[in-house]
């Protein structure tokens, strides 16, 4: 072979390498673009789950019932009733609170600590007379359990130890009479909180506060007991202490029972539990303003009603109610001496018509106001009012009312819902009984109840 013919032979080889790499090179562009042109699979991004652990920190407001037991030195038992029960239902229970939860699958267990400012009032008859005249404080450091019904809503309860700060005057106003006192007491409440976002929590919530020992005036003449009872709603916002990842993992639970998008249009009916808070003004011709009398008492109920969900987010109803609440309210002193008879009135029941409009926080939770007219059952017992005048009659008086109230509902299954809702009932005139004179006594009554509730969908 000539050296011409081997140059031919490898500028022939080089040509074929040149063209292959080529053609691979081509190839491997076409491909490219043709995947380019492919289209994407998506990428569904799943939300995190809601998670209950964390600390909070969030205030309230609410309304609220102060109620004393009030017993005078059993020196006097021989012509007095030794005991009696007075205080006054507040328009406004304002306050704070902090605490920390964790998450155990459909469990959260916590420590909540609070403050409530109460501004209730005690007296008989008058501030220059009464001693015990104000509470202005609860505080109270408490441990709480609550059941996830659905991973953003939780039923709780909690219970824990309390101060109560009271002040007023001992003796009869004289100089260095003002006091202040810091009784113990154990508080104990029930409560719905659902995560609106996993840093923001609402919740309404009922509580009960009793104090663990007496506040004992004037070398232990006067001795009170004072109770409280508050429904409240709160707003708190949650920070998460660690990364999940590291030291507090994610345990979300999923309740099974409730499809993804529950509609509330519904007819329902239903059972109440709850307190019973009493009242009734009264005003003597002849000893001026006394009381507020005041009784706590256990309170049960049912209910019926209707709803219509509009707009996705908003329902609208009427329903009705009736609560017993069976309040008594008691003279200290009572009415003559032989036989002294110290209880003057007693309330039986509260029943309403009320319509309802409601926001739908979450497809699950409804955040809502009642308002509409009302009865209270409520009478004035006839043989205290007869033993000031023979001649006077008293009956039971189904007092005009009207009711309003605020409350949070959240569904635990597609037909089956519970719900937690305080109520303030005010009758719209007095009843007025002659005594030693013509119409000497005049009286009002009004209702607090706290209710919660469990209801059957159709």
């Amino acid at each position: 072979m000539t050296q011409s013919t081997e140059k031919r032979l490898l500028a022939s080889g080089c040509l074929a390498a040149f063209g292959l790499a080529l053609t691979v090179l081509f190839a491997g562009a076409g491909e490219a673009k043709a995947a380019d042109l492919a289209p994407v699979p998506e990428v569904q991004i799943v939300p995190a789950a809601p998670d209950w652990t964390g600390f909070y920190v969030g205030g309230h407001m609410g309304l609220a019932d102060a109620f004393t037991h009030y017993d005078y030195s059993t020196l006097f038992s021989g012509a007095l009733n030794n005991h009696t029960r007075i205080g006054r239902i507040n328009g406004a229970a304002p306050g704070g609170y902090a605490g920390f939860n964790y998450q155990f699958g459909a469990i959260v267990l916590g420590v909540e600590g609070d403050a409530t400012f109460t501004n209730g009032a005690f007296r008989l008859n008058g501030a220059s007379i009464d001693f015990l005249q104000t509470s202005n404080l609860i505080s109270t450091v408490s441990g709480r359990a609550g059941l996830v019904v659905t991973p953003d809503t939780m039923v709780y309860g909690r219970v824990g130890y309390s101060r109560i700060q009271l002040a007023g005057v001992q003796g009869f106003g004289g100089p260095g009479s003002n006091f202040h006192h810091t009784v113990p007491g154990t508080q104990t409440g029930l409560g719905i909180e659902h995560l609106i976002t996993n840093n923001f929590a609402l919740r309404i919530e009922g509580t009960y506060t009793k104090s663990d020992s007496d506040l004992v005036l004037n070398q232990g003449f006067d001795h009170y007991r004072p109770s409280f009872f508050q429904v409240t709603v709160g707003l708190a916002f949650k920070l998460d202490p660690l990364p999940h990842s590291t030291a507090l993992p994610v345990i979300s639970w999923a309740n099974p029972f409730i499809s993804p998008d529950p509609r509330w249009t519904s007819i329902y009916g239903g059972g109440l539990l709850g307190i019973g808070a009493g009242q009734v003004s009264r005003y003597d011709k002849i000893f001026g303003l006394m009381g507020p009398y005041s009784d706590l008492r256990f309170a049960k109920g049912f209910l019926a009603g209707g709803d219509i969900q509009l707009l996705h987010y908003f329902v609208v109803g009427a329903a009705v109610d009736t609560i017993w609440t069976n309040s008594t309210f008691d003279d200290d002193v009572g009415a003559g001496l032989n036989p002294v008879v110290h209880r003057f009135a007693h309330i039986d029941r509260v029943s309403a018509v009320t319509g309802r409009l409601g926001f739908l926080v979450s497809p699950t939770i409804l955040l809502y106001g009642k308002v509409g007219p009302a009865e209270i059952r409520f009478v004035p017992e006839q043989a205290y009012f007869a033993a000031i005048n023979p001649s006077v009659k008293t009956s039971g008086h189904d007092f005009s009312a009207i009711q309003g109230g605020l409350g949070m509902e959240t569904l635990i299954a597609d037909h089956v819902a519970l719900r937690i809702e305080g109520l303030y009932t005010r009758a719209n005139h007095s009843v007025v009984i002659d005594g030693l004179q013509p119409a000497q006594t005049t009286l009002q009554p009004s209702t607090m109840t706290g209710a919660l509730g469990l209801v059957v969908k159709y």
